[in-house]
């Protein structure tokens, strides 16, 4: 019996040194591994990353956004002088008035406009048809791509009467 038990301690003894002899091998990987996790895990937390809006040009109101609405709002039976839909006209001189800072008629207290804040405004979920806030608009279908990507901009940039 004392043979059989020192053959399996020998065997044993083997299999060990040569296991050993092998993962030696990774020991200078698993400990810079295990360096990385221990160190990422200790990091200060800085909060969210701001991502910069894909155009970082700032966005003229009165070249870029107001064309916008004179085009696609500020039309008969919409938001012009006279229709005054939802209580906003949109035409040259009045429009900038009746958004930035302005609380929605239908959705109080959420601003039209909130500067700096373009998911919450509410023309910037019309105008992207989000359907947060009722129907998209203009009613009639979408604005083109460009045009979407600088009313959001305008906003996120300060929603500024430049």
């Amino acid at each position: 019996m004392k043979k059989y038990n020192l053959a399996i301690y020998e065997l044993m003894t083997l299999y060990l040194n040569i296991l050993f002899s092998h993962l030696s091998k990774f020991i200078p990987t698993i400990t810079l591994i295990s360096g990385l996790l221990f160190c990422s895990a200790c990091r200060k937390d800085v909060g969210p990353i701001i991502v910069a809006p894909k155009n970082t040009q700032p966005i003229s109101f009165t070249t870029e956004i107001q064309p916008i609405f004179t085009t696609n709002c500020a039309v008969a039976g919409c938001h012009n002088t006279t229709s005054q839909k939802a209580n906003m006209d949109l035409t040259t001189g009045y429009s900038y008035g009746n958004l930035v800072n302005v609380t929605s008629n239908n959705y109080a207290p959420v601003l039209r406009v909130k500067p700096f804040s373009s998911d919450s405004s509410v023309l910037q979920h019309k105008v992207a048809h989000t359907f947060k806030y009722g129907g998209q608009m203009p009613p009639s279908g979408s604005l083109q791509s460009f045009e979407l990507d600088n009313i959001k901009n305008w906003i996120s940039q300060g929603a500024k009467n430049n």
